[in-house]
């Protein structure tokens, strides 16, 4: 099964989870599901970059925040998104925001944002057209539309995320150097989180305002490129909800060059990875799992592997082979080790390749075995020598295919009551499975059988006082079967008469 986004971009409110729930068992295929074609998604960037992703500052913010809400640059609401932005800069200007003390102008910007842009918060909206024409936000389209605004008026800004949240951070001059301070944008009061602020009361007592920092718990400071790449993020885990992998698979590529730092790239890559390892699920799902390898492997060849992906990559060969050994296709099987192997696992390789050679045994010895025993032996015979029949699997399949064959054999004989050649029979089968407990007793019952046919004839003979010729026989019975003691015995008796 597929591995879920959490929604790490949204809201300081909502936690959610993720885990990874994919499995598969051996020679277990994916159940069907009901076909839906849908186009192989695109390795290629969804978009590139207007503005280099390393110096975004103002209304190049908010045009990489709409390439990554795939708003076409050639739309009206791309144009009347860039239009309602650039009018919030005339008002900065218009009330000297740059002229202000750095701390106070960074409040001001998220005063600014709710008189003229935000008025609802709704989870989900991290697009940037979205929240021009229809006033809905996020943390994730809030925070950069605070950091568009901000960086317009000469502050610094980073960005902040968490398990469940983004806001943003502004570095201004002091007096004493450089302070630090919070910003929570889906609130109109987040400046400076977790101090009190007092609030009007219409003469009612003073009232204060306090958002807690506990909302903050592993913040993980990011840059400004990072941060406006998260609402390409959340659409992309929208995306993947739905098996949309057309789009979400570009729209995770467009985010390599946003990602600045060692950290970002790689958490960047694990999204990648997330997405790209979920359409091959989804390939693996609806009885497609070859073509899931061919995707896993045409990632390889763009990006190169990583370990997440080979994980996954190791599922569905896993089940592409199966598959073909359950219709048993062993030929199909075996072309299809030959030509991915090499991006396999060492150890789900070698599984494969003796689950091939097991089934593919199993399959041609039941045939054999029932036609033509002697024939199944000596295969069975050439299948040992293969290093493969060494497994512990495949090692008690083919004893037990030996002993079923030996033990073919000796029926004949004692259908036919040689029970004596039914007995060097089944010593010769123990010397291939020297531990059947089955080639064991049919010895033990061959040996019996003989020694009863042997005691009768003495028997038989004794008693019309033929005792020359019974002890004649009853020695030869010895010689045959030395251990038995019923012959034992009769020899003795046959003595005792003679010596009379």
């Amino acid at each position: 099964m597929k591995k879920h986004f959490s929604f790490l971009f949204r809201s300081a409110f909502l936690k959610s989870a993720f885990s990874v729930l994919f499995t598969a068992l051996l020679f277990a295929v994916p159940c069907g599901a009901q076909e839906r074609n849908l186009p192989e998604p695109s390795l290629e960037a969804a978009f590139t970059p207007q503005d280099s992703p390393s110096a975004l500052g103002g209304e190049a913010v908010i045009r990489a925040a709409l390439d990554f809400s795939l708003c076409p640059r050639s739309g009206s609401a791309y144009e009347a998104t860039l239009s309602a932005y650039r009018a919030l800069e005339r008002e900065m200007a218009a009330r000297g925001f740059k002229t202000m003390p750095e701390a106070e102008r960074a409040e001001q910007v998220l005063v600014l944002m709710y008189e003229n842009a935000l008025k609802r918060y709704s989870l989900n909206q991290s697009r940037l057209d979205e929240l021009f024409s229809s006033h809905t936000y996020n943390c994730v389209s809030a925070s950069v539309l605070y950091a568009a605004l901000a960086t317009a008026v000469g502050l610094k800004v980073r960005g902040n995320v968490t398990k469940d949240h983004a806001f943003c951070t502004v570095y201004v001059r002091t007096g004493g150097g450089e302070q630090k301070i919070d910003v929570e944008t889906t609130n109109p009061n987040g400046f400076n989180p977790g101090t009190r602020k007092p609030l009007e009361t219409n003469g009612q007592g003073t009232a204060y305002l306090l958002v807690p920092k506990k909302y903050y718990a592993g913040r993980v400071e990011v840059s400004l490129s990072l941060l406006v790449s998260s609402v390409g993020r959340n659409l992309v885990s929208a995306f993947n909800e739905r098996d949309d992998y057309e789009h979400a698979v570009p729209l995770a590529v467009a985010r390599f060059p946003y990602a600045l730092t060692a950290s970002e790239q790689a958490a960047v890559r694990a999204d990648f990875d997330t997405v790209s390892s979920n359409y091959a699920l989804f390939l693996d799902s609806r009885n497609q799992s070859e073509a899931a390898a061919f995707w896993l492997e045409s990632v390889y060849a763009r990006y190169g592997k990583s370990d997440y992906l080979s994980e996954t990559y190791d599922v569905v060969s896993h089940n592409a082979a199966a598959a073909l050994l359950n219709a048993r296709d062993y030929a199909g099987c075996a072309a299809f080790l030959e030509n991915h192997r090499m991006h396999m696992s060492r150890n789900t390789a070698a599984a494969l390749d003796n689950a091939l050679f097991l089934s593919a045994a199993d399959s041609e010895l039941h045939a054999l075995s029932e036609s033509s025993p002697d024939m199944a032996l000596s295969r069975i015979r050439e299948l040992r020598l293969d290093a493969r029949a060494f497994e512990p699997a495949a090692k008690k399949r083919l004893d037990e295919f030996c002993e079923y064959c030996w033990h073919q054999k000796i029926q004949l004989l004692t259908d036919a009551a040689d029970y004596l050649s039914a007995a060097r029979l089944a010593d010769e089968g123990l010397t291939e499975v020297p531990q059947s407990r089955t080639l064991q007793a049919l010895k033990k019952q061959s040996l019996h059988n003989h020694a009863v046919g042997i005691h009768n004839r003495f028997a038989g003979l004794a008693n019309k006082g033929r005792y020359e010729e019974a002890l004649s026989v009853i020695e030869q019975g010895l010689k045959e079967n030395p251990g038995n003691a019923t012959l034992k015995n009769d020899l003795a008796t046959i003595r005792r008469v003679l010596a009379q």
